[in-house]
């Protein structure tokens, strides 16, 4: 029966989509929704131009028959549908050496998980594909595929084949102006090393402290540009004195063409350095190492114990104190539990501080205190945090430019990074085009982001081979990459070999490019032991641990343990690196993400005692992820009488998951009744395994089901029991006994015992309790009793 409505009109939003880049103003519509941030785009442009047009069309379309559609509430969901649709009618588009480049391929791995693993990635980078072709066709774009990419990068980037060094020498009259402008906010050192990917140093030893003394190295047009910029903050600096004639020549006139008042050129190659009060003296000098580049970034990460928005913003507005608002806003870490707790309504602690990010550079308050640096820590963050919260960084990127700030080849890479992990090549093309544009040279940044998009080996090798032709190989931090990735390849075709030597392997490309030893950093190391798990390799990867802990090249963090951990599905192994790693190296602990995993398997394979240990130890270590009070959650409010017997048996166990008897003060049976009751439930039984699975499955169906505050209170019962207590015993030795008692347990439920509630006290692993300052002692394990393992 129809309703009399013939059409459903729905209001377009007041998002700017620009060509190429796209970074136009983005609305926000509701201010307490906490899906605002989510990037939705038109899935086909309304071309009728306003309102009326619209009207006009649908007078137009009145009499012919109505045609019934349906309109989906998520535009994300209609687009990928009709991504699906276009990849069926055309299934060649995925043989397009665009597209086959861009998908990361599928590999069959010796373990089952890991091939599965492999498919899933695989399906998600071909369908992630596909949604951009359908975009490339209905918004009519340029489709760019990888080699047009590469000789784009070719034709647009300078060669760095050479690599010199300066000396540049301030007198004393400019030096303290000079040090306290490049020890600022926009032109710092820092700063115009990542602009123009120099290397700058401050030199101490210089027989006059009052002079100022800085050795650029680079490349040519690198260190050119850089002195550059040094010279035009130095404002008090009045004449500048070449000491080479070769030298001169290859700077060109930098001092004569940017500031009023520009110092002259002094024609002085003869005598000692000139020491009067406003020269600047520039000489060559030697190349440093890479150990005396190594700049620490101004601010590090804490943990935030509060909200974001309860971070007082400063009382006054200026760059500096923008600078550090923004700073404390990024670099905030918020522990699980307690972002739980302090947003459990509304927008997430991510999507909290986005929001005040877009607010405070849109204020007018805030206006001449915006600054560059604080630009580039916000848009890290947020490019950081997915591309969910795109139209974010859209709209500080305008209000950027609005304000006139001076935009950098930095800022951009921020962009090409996105788009690289977006891979998105449509989007990485429009905004190297807006860098030619704003004229910028595409840098190592666009290089390296670029190799990183691609998936195949092969592509890889084509694009560092150009690399090296253009000498990028020589700037130290992209030689880094560029080794890693060169490792991974070679890696991969030594598994045809029989064993790899990782000794020998490791070493080989400590001669590539200028990075020497350092190519070997903690994200390599992790990477090498991705792959080699990968691929069922773990005598390689004990044997690459024991390289770095005995050559101390590498720093070992968590996600090396995690990665291990993925290869690991064994409770006896995973004792064995849980004890072995932290030994090794005393400041890697488990995190949340480690007990996840650990705690997934053991929920595959119903072992209660092993997910009572996880369980307490995550609570009490403060690491407890929402996957795990999910599945106990779960747990306790199944009232499901069809449940599987996995479901059951867990849930006939969850009161000794949980603590409840601890909590409840329970007193313990003793150990001799064990035999007892087990010799006696065993013969009046006799039956078989089904006989006792259907048992438990009615036990656990009669228990009562608890709701999610109960749980919560349950939580904070046990934390207030311990009263700050940690377990006294390492988690490696105490998932080694729930190991052997759950092995126990299933070998009773498969012989048909039914067990009572006394025989699953006497079958649960006691976990006992000590000050939080001698469970950190018995943590460390000596290094010389884990070699045994």
């Amino acid at each position: 029966m129809s309703l009399g409505v013939k059409s459903l009109w729905r209001a377009q939003t007041r998002s700017v989509c620009i060509k190429e880049l796209c970074l136009g103003p983005v609305s926000r519509e509701h201010h307490d929704n906490p899906r605002r941030w989510l990037s939705f785009s038109a899935a086909s442009p309304d071309h009728s131009g306003n309102g009326a047009k619209a009207d006009e069309h649908r007078e137009d379309h009145a009499g012919k028959k109505p045609q019934r559609t349906r309109t989906s509430p998520n535009p994300t969901r209609r687009l990928i549908k009709r991504a699906i649709k276009l990849r069926k009618s055309n299934p060649d588009t995925r043989k397009r050496p665009s597209v086959e480049t861009l998908i990361k391929p599928a590999a069959r791995y010796p373990s089952k998980h890991g091939t599965i693993r492999s498919l899933r990635k695989h399906f998600e980078s071909a369908n992630r594909q596909h949604i951009h072709d359908f975009f490339i066709q209905a918004f009519d774009k340029p489709n760019d595929d990888w080699g047009s990419t590469l000789y784009f990068l070719l034709a647009n980037t300078p060669d760095s084949q050479e690599l010199f060094s300066l000396k540049v020498v301030i007198g004393r009259g400019a030096s303290r102006e000079a040090r306290r402008v490049l020890s600022g906010l926009d032109n710092n050192i820092g700063q115009i090393e990542r602009r123009h990917q120099s290397n700058i140093k401050f030199e101490e030893s210089f027989p006059d402290p009052e002079m100022l003394v800085l050795n650029i190295s680079g490349s040519e047009i690198a260190v050119r540009d850089s002195l550059r910029d040094i010279i035009n903050v130095s404002g008090k600096v009045t004449a500048v004195r070449v000491r080479e004639a070769d030298l001169k020549e290859r700077l060109g006139d930098i001092w004569k063409t940017h500031r009023p008042g520009q110092p002259l050129a002094l024609d002085d190659d003869d005598g000692e350095l000139d020491a009067s009060d406003t020269t600047m003296t520039i000489q060559t000098d030697r190349i440093p190492q890479l150990d005396e580049l190594a700049r620490p970034s101004r601010y590090k990460s804490y943990v935030l114990k509060e909200r974001a928005d309860n971070i007082t913003p400063p009382a006054e507005w200026t760059k500096i104190s923008f600078d550090r608002y923004v700073a404390a806003l990024v670099h905030g870490v918020m522990p699980t539990d307690l972002a739980r707790k302090l947003y459990r309504n509304g927008p997430s602690h991510q999507e909290t501080v986005v929001s005040l990010l877009v607010t405070i550079f849109e204020s007018q308050d805030t206006r001449s205190a915006v600054s560059v640096s604080a630009l580039k820590m916000a848009l890290a963050y947020i490019h950081a945090k997915g591309a969910m919260f795109r139209p974010a960084t859209r709209r500080i990127f305008t209000r950027a430019e609005e304000l006139g700030l001076p935009l950098d080849a930095e800022t951009f890479g921020l962009f090409l990074a996105s788009a690289s992990r977006a891979g998105d090549i449509n989007n990485f093309n429009s905004i190297m085009r807006l860098m030619l544009r704003k004229r910028f040279y595409l840098q190592s940044h666009a290089w390296y982001a670029f190799l990183e998009m691609t998936q195949h080996a092969k592509a890889k090798r084509i694009i560092i081979y150009k690399m090296e032709q253009k000498g990028l190989h020589r700037i130290p931090v992209f030689s880094i990459g560029m080794a890693r990735q060169l490792a991974l390849i070679d890696l991969l075709r030594t598994f045809g070999h029989g064993s790899v030597d990782m000794d020998q392997f490791v070493e080989t490309y400590d001669w590539y490019g200028t990075g020497g030893t350092k190519w070997l950093n903690t994200t390599t190391v992790n990477k090498l032991l991705d792959m080699l798990g990968q691929y069922g390799r773990l005598g390689a990867c004990h044997g690459l641990l024991e390289y770095i802990h005995k050559t101390g090249r590498s720093v070992i963090d968590v996600y090396t343990l995690n990665t291990m951990l993925t290869h690991t599905r064994t409770t006896p192994f995973q004792a064995i690196l849980l004890r072995s790693i932290p030994g090794r190296w005393p400041w890697v602990k488990p995190d949340d993400t480690t007990y996840n995993m650990l705690f997934a398997i053991a929920w595959g394979l119903r072992r209660p005692n092993t997910l009572r240990v996880l369980w307490r130890y995550a609570l009490l270590h403060r690491c407890l992820s929402s996957k795990v009070r999910h599945r106990i959650i779960t747990l306790l409010r199944s009232t499901d009488r069809n449940s599987s017997n996995r479901r059951s048996l867990l849930k006939a166990w969850v009161d000794v998951i949980v603590g409840r008897a601890e909590l409840t003060g329970e007193p313990e049976e003793k150990p001799e009744k064990l035999e007892e009751e087990r010799d006696r439930k065993t013969a009046e039984d006799q039956g078989s395994s089904s006989a006792a699975h259907y048992e438990q499955k009615q036990k656990a169906e009669n228990a009562p089901p608890l709701s999610q505050s109960d749980y919560f209170a349950m939580e904070k019962q046990h934390l207030a029991q311990a009263n700050g207590r940690k377990p006294s015993d390492i988690l490696a030795d105490k998932l080694m006994e729930a190991y052997e008692m759950d092995l126990e347990i299933h070998k009773l439920i498969k012989a048909g015992t039914v067990l009572t509630p006394a025989m699953q006290k006497q079958l649960t692993v006691d976990i006992p309790l000590r000050e939080a300052k001698k469970a950190e002692e018995a943590d460390t394990v000596n290094v010389e009793n884990v070699a045994r393992y």
